[in-house]
């Protein structure tokens, strides 16, 4: 072996060592990503149906997906997507069966997917407009029995049944019930408000009782808030509790009898009352056998974060449909937008509002469903108030019409909250 003469030679040897050693570390350098960055960053970014593959992996991927700042990023990154998660939430009631069907049908088209079916329904439940992809199931108006109440939610194919209340004891009376999904933005909760009317068939004793379910705690607790409407009264028998409407964390619907808009505010658990546009108060028309038949009934709809109402009362003269929007809830200032028809409204199937989405894009329903064919849907830009109809890319709903089966669709947007 040659000996090392100088140190020269030495130095070279262990410089020429330590380029290798350098390389070798170079090669085997391994980039590791925060996790931070990973939940945060990445998978917030991920469609809810590709998440929810995520949940068996391990405990730790579900509790991630469970986690409150988790949940509301990914909502809010979500709607900068027009359609992400977005589809149509179908329930379909037949009647001779007493089953009613509950399916999804997605934008992107494919199979309508079948999320579940309640039976013994015995009627058809009003199912309130979605919250954040969340939907209410349940039965409003005069009953003597107490009504089952679901919180579903389409995208992670899960139901459950509230519990039955708590601080209110039900009454063998006839009683009317109203049930009301919320989001208190203050704690960033999910509630429900029901009111009810007991004792309805004896004026003497007739009490009027509210209280709130909160999800977070699975439980009622009731509340006593002071009603600006005769709630024991003629408001009570003119659809007061109809389906209503949560914007921005209060409650709408609409009151009938005084042709204004009922609010109640979560954070505070209070009641007001907003006034209507007057081209937009209900009024009654009446029938050659003198029937009174409600005119001009507002639709209620959240258009951009903001309460909107939908009239019809022009639309087979205009061919049109007035939008009133709430542009300053504080100070109580309505604007006026319009949806045009390109064709005749009736040639059209009578379309009608059904929901809409967070770009502000307006859901319209035709009246009437051909037993032969499948609901066919349309699409109002209604962020830009264009008034262009065109053809919505959803594929055919299984489900024909009959006089055995009600059918009823509304907009949904894909939402990991449970």
């Amino acid at each position: 072996m040659k000996a090392i003469e100088d140190d020269s030679d030495l130095e070279g040897t262990n410089g020429f060592r330590e380029q290798k050693k350098k390389k070798k570390e170079k090669r085997t350098t391994v980039t590791t990503i925060p996790d931070e960055i990973i939940v945060f960053d990445i998978l917030t970014r991920i469609p809810v149906k590709s998440l929810l593959r995520f949940r068996c992996v391990s405990k730790l991927c579900r509790s991630v997906l469970r986690n409150p700042s988790f949940v509301n990023l990914h909502l809010s990154r979500s709607i900068t997507d027009r359609f992400d998660g977005f589809g149509l939430f179908v329930s379909a009631y037949n009647k001779h069966s007493s089953e009613l069907h509950f399916l999804l049908a997605s934008h992107c088209g494919g199979a309508t997917t079948h999320l579940f079916t309640l039976p013994n329904s015995n009627s058809d439940p009003c199912v309130s407009l979605h919250l954040n992809g969340l939907f209410l199931v349940h039965r409003t108006g005069f009953s003597c029995i107490n009504p089952s109440i679901y919180i579903c939610n389409p995208s992670t194919r899960e139901i459950a049944k509230l519990p039955s209340t708590g601080p209110i004891v039900y009454s063998p009376s006839v009683q009317h019930v109203c049930y009301n999904l919320g989001l208190d933005l203050s704690t960033n909760e999910y509630k429900v408000l029901n009111i009810r009317v007991r004792n309805l068939r004896c004026p003497e004793k007739m009490q009027a009782e509210c209280e709130i379910f909160t999800l977070s705690t699975n439980s009622w607790r009731k509340i006593d808030p002071v009603f600006p409407f005769d709630v024991k009264g003629q408001d009570c028998f003119h659809g007061w509790c109809k389906e209503s409407l949560c914007v921005n964390g209060t409650i709408h619907w609409m009151l009938w009898s005084k042709k204004v808009i009922v609010a109640f505010d979560l954070k505070e658990e209070k009641f007001r009352v907003l006034p209507l546009p007057p081209a937009a108060i209900p009024f009654e028309e009446f029938t050659s056998d003198d029937f009174p038949v409600k005119s001009n009934t507002p639709y209620m709809i959240q258009i951009n974060g903001l309460l909107g109402l939908i009239c019809h009362e022009h639309v087979l003269k205009r061919n049109s449909m007035e939008i009133w929007i709430l542009e300053d809830y504080k100070n109580q200032v309505w604007i006026e937008e319009r949806i045009a028809f390109p064709s005749g409204w009736a040639e059209l199937g009578r379309p009608y509002p059904s929901g809409a989405i967070h770009t502000g894009e307006i859901l319209l329903t035709p009246q009437r469903i051909s037993r032969d064919r499948s609901p066919i849907t349309f699409l109002i830009d209604g962020k830009f108030m264009r008034g262009t109809l065109a053809d919505h890319p959803y594929p055919p709903v299984p489900i024909h019409s009959s006089d055995d089966s009600t059918l009823r669709m509304t907009t949904h947007s894909g939402d990991l909250d449970q």
